[in-house]
């Protein structure tokens, strides 16, 4: 006789007031990042819009749309219910990750902020779930389940293996590995047991467990390395491997003729039919100033002075004061009166 094939479901009861709490939280969240991302960092602001999309595409597209494996019963629209399922872990979790590390690696943040921004997480994660079972707004149920029998379990082994793997070969120390690994089962811990003492998640405590271990373990090293990228080369904690191109190396008949190029235009100068002249009276005597202008040097000035000689005679005065006259840009040059 065959053995029947056990499913196994993780699912979610929960009423309709239950998701206007979360969205009033959920805006607060929000806020609290947009004011960050305009005092400081708009990194975690931006995860958390990719997570969305991210989130949104599994569980709608791949998990209730492909596989089948995601069931929802309730007065909500499926796409749109999976809108606001995939919102508060597809914004939150990713942004207070990236908050996380940035202050644990990166030293970025102060210890009292890193007690604020975990405080109003667990209160996004955990108010929400009991305030629906205080007040009750809108006793409409909503039943949301996801089939584990799949290999769902398997395909988180493989991932948490693969990411933890890679950031092994990249040579990232085993405490910090410790380290992500702890905030990546506090963030993934805070909402499953949120929802399991309130009620709303009624599973084995099992299944609690291991989502709480390798549900957002299997893609927590995608955060770290997109965190790692976004830092200075030098800042650094990995770098992405390396891949040698082939090099194109120019013939030595043309990288010569292309040197010897450069070196004419850089000793070119201007026509001087194309330069302004101007002329200067200085005691009967008329002075022509023609700038000359290269691309190597600074601009200079040469002064040629022609006198009449009454002129020279009726100033001979003030002849040996026009022996020599200097004019100054960049570089000195002289005249001859």
């Amino acid at each position: 006789m065959a053995r029947k094939k056990e499913v196994h479901f993780v699912g979610r009861k929960f009423n309709v007031d239950y998701i206007y709490f979360d969205c009033l939280f959920l805006t607060i969240w929000m806020s609290a990042l947009i004011v960050l991302a305009y005092r400081r960092t708009k990194l975690p602001l931006l995860l958390g819009f990719i997570g969305l999309i991210v989130y949104y595409a599994i569980d709608l597209g791949i998990w209730y749309c492909i596989t089948g494996i995601r069931k929802v019963t309730g007065p909500i629209h499926p796409a749109l219910l999976m809108l606001w399922v995939s919102a508060t872990p597809g914004i939150v979790h990713p942004s207070w990750v990236m908050l996380m590390i940035q202050g644990v690696y990166n030293k970025t943040m102060k210890k009292r902020e890193i007690f604020f921004w975990t405080s109003l997480f667990f209160c996004v994660q955990s108010i929400p779930a009991f305030l629906q079972t205080a007040l009750h707004l809108d006793d409409r149920v909503i039943t949301i389940s996801r089939d584990m029998s799949r290999g769902s379990h398997g395909v988180m082994i493989f991932l948490f293996c693969i990411g933890y793997g890679f950031l092994l070969f990249c040579k990232i120390p085993v405490t910090d590995l410790l380290k992500l690994f702890l905030i990546g089962v506090t963030v993934e811990g805070f909402f499953e047991y949120s929802l399991w003492l309130s009620g709303i998640r009624s599973t084995a405590f099992r299944a609690v467990v291991f989502d709480t271990v390798f549900e957002f373990n299997c893609g927590i090293a995608i955060l770290f390395f997109a965190w790692s990228m976004s830092l200075p080369k030098e800042d650094r904690s990995i770098e992405p491997p390396k891949i040698e191109l082939p090099r194109i190396s120019l013939p030595t008949r043309l990288t010569s003729r292309s040197e010897k190029k450069v070196s004419d235009l850089e000793q070119q100068t201007l026509p001087q039919e194309e330069l302004p002249q101007v002329s200067v009276e200085f005691n009967n005597c008329v002075a022509e100033l023609t700038p000359s202008i290269t691309v190597e040097q600074a601009q200079s000035v040469s002064i040629e002075i022609s006198c009449t000689e009454e002129a020279y005679e009726s100033s001979s005065a003030n002849a040996s004061q026009i022996h020599a006259v200097e004019v100054q840009s960049d570089q000195t040059k002289d005249c001859a009166c």
